[in-house]
C-alpha cells in the first residue's frame, strides 16, 4: 500500500504542478488580454480623436473654396465690368478721332502739327496782345 500511496501521493503533486502551471498560463494571457484590450481603447481613442482633426480640416478647406470661390466670382465680374469699359473707351476714342480726321482732300497732321500749330496761335495772340497794349 505504501507504492500505492506514494504513487497517489506523486500523481496528486503533478497535477499540482500542471495545475500551477496552467493558472501562470492563464495570468500570462489575462495579462496579455487586458495588454491588448487596453492597446485597442487607445487605439479606438486615437482613431476618433484623427476623425474630428480631419473634419475639422475639411470644414476649414470648405469654408476657404466657398471664400475663394466668392472671391474668384468677385473678380471675373470686375474684369466684365473692366472689359466692357475699356470697350466704351475704345469707341468713345474712335469716336473722337474720327471727329478730329481732316476734312477729304487735306492731308492728315501729326501731333507734333497740331502742338506747334497751337504754339504759333498762342504766339500770334500774344503779339496781338501786345500790340493793342501799346496802342493804349
Amino acid at each position: 500500500m505504501t507504492t500505492s500511496k506514494q504513487d497517489v501521493l506523486v500523481d496528486n503533486n503533478l497535477l499540482k504542478v500542471q495545475v500551477k502551471r496552467m493558472r501562470e498560463k492563464l495570468n500570462q494571457r489575462t495579462g496579455q488580454l487586458l495588454s491588448l484590450e487596453t492597446n485597442r481603447q487607445d487605439l479606438e481613442t486615437v482613431k476618433a480623436h484623427r476623425r474630428h482633426e480631419i473634419q475639422f480640416h475639411e470644414d476649414m478647406l470648405k469654408v476657404q473654396q466657398k471664400t475663394a470661390e466668392a472671391e474668384r466670382q468677385t473678380i471675373s465680374l470686375e474684369l466684365q465690368e473692366r472689359l466692357s469699359r475699356i470697350e466704351k473707351l475704345k469707341k468713345r476714342y474712335e469716336i473722337v478721332t474720327l471727329s478730329m480726321a481732316p476734312p477729304e482732300g487735306e492731308e492728315e497732321h501729326t501731333q507734333v502739327y497740331y502742338i506747334l500749330k497751337a504754339a504759333q496761335e498762342k504766339e500770334e495772340l500774344q503779339r496781338h496782345g501786345d500790340e493793342l497794349d501799346a496802342k493804349t
